[in-house]
């Protein structure tokens, strides 16, 4: 008998299927759509596009994604759509290293395609949506859920039985053409968001209302942890935030208080265990709590993205009582109000007099800004090479140096944790000076194409600079090591741009071509733009102040000179600096972001003769007479004629008539495209040319040319600087 029930049972669940089957319908009718509709997938389709200003609005972050709705028939796939509202949700997920961003926009759907039936079994849409920058700056999670699809012939919403949802984390390492350098590294941050449980008591001393909150939290959970910091206070009620729950509320971390502790079983914190948090006096409205774990003193506050403040709390519930917690009795107004108006009176004079100080130059605006010196570095975590001498300037010297492994930042370094540090020489004028290019660094900001400042060590017996470490040390000298290798090939008779040219032994690491010259001049134009953007004037852009990195890119470096546009602040021109400054500050007039415009076309002729010294023989007091005869800076061979008319265009007399960085930078890559098959040309050195200086101690030996003097037989000579114009010249026109 049961063999017999064995051999039945396939058989019964055969026919039990039968009218499941049939129950299908063939095509789906108006108002039984849900049964076409099985269930829902999300997947991700290729990695995240970074976007770059689309249509002039701010950066996004693109993502392709492919919407799998199984069970419609084949027939009926173009019947079926995603719609931007009523179909797709997203939910953010808070992490513990990510914050609440007011400016934060909601996730965008853009497009929706339908893709061919024919190519899939089921219907596929791929949809397009758009993230806010922010998302990946601070490395944010969603949940992106399918709830219901459109049908157009039956206008009917078709709700899914079964959701498709997907988590998509918009890490920075994961979107394309991304700059990850100001991105979120999880690894450092403090873990917020910490679970605890507190209890509070309300009481009454001295006439007013305070409130204690214990707070209790199981230290074993986070090992490593250096110590606790609980920041609490009134909450934001004027805030109304989506992403706010049941238990949660907004703390602004200005108005907050902080409090740090130690685990309870840590003997090097410096602390203590107390965990009780006092409010004092107490005010009416919801109080907030945020408990988070340092793992590295240097990045104690919560990850919070540009100007933002508010942070996700915990709300604390305060016991109630009979206390009278009144914001303010009505005896109280009149005094208040005295007070406050006298506050505010002197909070204003001493805005008026600040901006004054700032808008005559006597400080620095950037000081103003300035709570907590984010770059002060502990001498321990570094260690200077003295032996290893990086150069040396008129006010310090620079050397070899490492940080130690456990230091991180947002510099990204090499393995070797390798930086530069330059310290002052031991005189009141060279701390001044070093002071000034510390300064200048903390105030351009961090860009890719400038040398980054990483810190500074400060004491009263010695003064340390921390910057970037760039391989190759600056433009001049890099130039000319390539120019003394190119002059040893010719010497061996080897001309690289003969047909068959003979590359036995050639370093091609050592040569130099015209390639070249463009590439360090976009790239050095790419870091003067972002000052020029942000109104910084260099004022000392030369090669000197270039330095090249171990992949052979451009920093530009040096900001003790800066000074800021619109400043009415007398500048003071350095003497070394003269044969590269414009011609109107050269005749007492204020900086401006064309008065570098003129110092980088200078740059441009410095890149085309491989090194080479400008007006080589001529002594910095007759510079401004020979610019004002109009003389400049001949053309050289390695120069095209529209580069070299590129220069001619930035030493223009009237600063007006000056292209800017940004007109520049445009103009560059029109000169790259105009003379592609002469870029892969290799450069030539002229050995006998005379503006092959390496020091300035050299131009002391050369023969000084000078301007007559007023008065005297001004009848031009073969010795007058302003005749001696090249041929080229005349020919483009620039003299006549």
């Amino acid at each position: 008998m049961f063999r017999v029930l064995v051999l039945l049972l396939p058989v019964f669940l055969f026919f039990r299927q039968i009218p499941t089957t049939l129950s299908l319908p063939d095509s789906c009718e108006c108002g039984k759509l849900s049964k076409c509709i099985q269930s829902a997938k999300i997947l991700s389709e290729g990695s995240l596009q970074y976007l770059q200003h689309i249509d002039k609005g701010p950066s996004m972050i693109e993502a392709n994604l492919l919407v799998n709705i199984l069970g419609i028939p084949r027939h009926e796939h173009d019947n079926f759509v995603v719609l931007p509202n009523d179909s797709i949700s997203f939910d953010w997920l808070p992490e513990s290293h990510d914050v609440i961003e007011s400016s934060r926009s909601q996730p965008l759907l853009t497009h929706s395609i339908l893709l061919d039936a024919a190519a899939t079994p089921m219907h596929t849409t791929r949809i397009t949506v758009l993230f806010d920058e922010i998302n990946m700056r601070l490395r944010s999670q969603y949940k992106i859920s399918i709830h219901s699809i459109y049908n157009a012939p039956c206008n009917e919403m078709v709700q899914l039985e079964h959701p498709g949802s997907l988590k998509l984390v918009l890490a920075c390492e994961k979107v394309r053409g991304a700059n990850c350098q100001n991105a979120i590294k999880v690894d450092y941050h403090p873990q917020c968001n910490v679970d605890m449980k507190y209890s509070t008591r309300v009481f009454e001393a001295d006439g007013k209302g305070e409130a204690e909150i214990f707070v209790a939290v199981n230290d074993t959970h986070y090992e490593g942890a250096k110590y606790f910091i609980a920041y609490y206070g009134l909450c934001d009620s004027k805030t109304i935030n989506r992403y706010t729950k049941k238990g949660k509320c907004i703390l602004d971390m200005k108005q907050a208080t902080s409090k740090r502790f130690c685990p309870m079983e840590k003997g090097d914190c410096l602390f203590g265990i107390d965990r009780n948090l006092t409010i004092s006096p107490l005010m009416v409205g919801e109080y907030g709590i945020q408990l988070c774990v340092v793992y590295d003193p240097l990045y104690e506050k919560p990850p919070i993205a540009y100007t933002n403040t508010r942070i996700l709390a915990h709300k604390v519930t305060l016991a109630s009582s009979s206390l009278a917690i009144s914001s303010v009795t009505p005896s109280l107004h009149g005094t208040i109000l005295v007070y406050a108006s006298l506050i505010i009176l002197v909070f204003i004079l001493l805005i008026a007099i600040i901006v004054y100080k700032c808008y005559t130059g006597r400080i620095r605006c950037c000081r103003r800004k300035k709570q907590i010196d984010r770059f002060v570095l502990d001498e321990k975590c570094l260690n200077i090479h003295h032996n290893h001498i990086l150069g040396s300037g008129k006010f310090g010297t620079v050397y070899l140096a490492q940080l130690s492994a456990e230091l991180h930042g947002p510099v990204i370094l090499d393995d070797q944790q390798r930086v530069a540090v330059k310290t002052p020489y031991d005189s009141k004028e060279a701390r001044a000076l070093f002071m000034e290019e510390v300064e200048g660094a903390k105030c351009v900001g961090r860009h890719p194409k400038l040398v980054a400042i990483i810190g500074t060590v400060m004491s009263d017996d010695f003064m340390h600079f921390v910057m970037e470490y760039c391989h190759h040390g600056n433009l001049k000298e890099y130039l000319a090591k390539r120019r003394n290798y190119m002059l040893g090939l010719q010497n061996r008779n080897i001309d690289l741009n003969a047909p068959m040219a003979n590359i036995e032994g050639v370093d091609f690491e050592q040569v130099f071509t015209v390639e070249d010259i463009h590439r360090i001049a976009s790239q050095a134009c790419t870091g003067m733009a972002y000052l020029a953007q942000n109104s910084i004037i260099h004022n000392a852009l030369c090669a000197r102040h270039v330095l090249i990195t171990s992949d052979h890119s451009v920093k530009i470096s040096d900001f003790g000179n800066i000074t800021f546009e619109n400043n009415s602040h007398k500048f003071e021109l350095p003497t070394e600096l003269t044969k590269w400054t414009a011609i109107e500050i050269l005749k007492g007039s204020q900086p401006s972001p064309k008065s570098d415009v003129w110092c980088f076309g200078v740059l441009l002729w410095e890149l085309s003769t491989v090194g080479g010294s400008p007006y080589h023989n001529t002594d910095n007091r007759n510079v401004l007479s020979l610019l004002e005869k109009g003389f400049r800076l001949p053309k050289v061979d390695n120069a095209s004629l529209l580069l070299y008319q590129l220069m001619r265009e930035l030493w223009c007399d009237s600063p007006d008539d000056r292209m800017t960085f940004a007109q520049l930078s445009s103009r560059l890559s029109y000169t790259i495209q105009q003379d592609y098959n002469a870029s892969h040309r290799f450069v030539t050195i002229d050995r006998f040319a005379p503006y092959y200086v390496d020091s300035e101690e050299d131009t002391k030996t050369l023969p000084i040319l000078s301007v007559p003097e007023p008065g005297k037989n001004n009848r031009r000579t073969s010795n007058d600087p302003a005749h001696l114009l090249s041929e080229s010249e005349r020919l483009l026109g620039f003299r006549r």
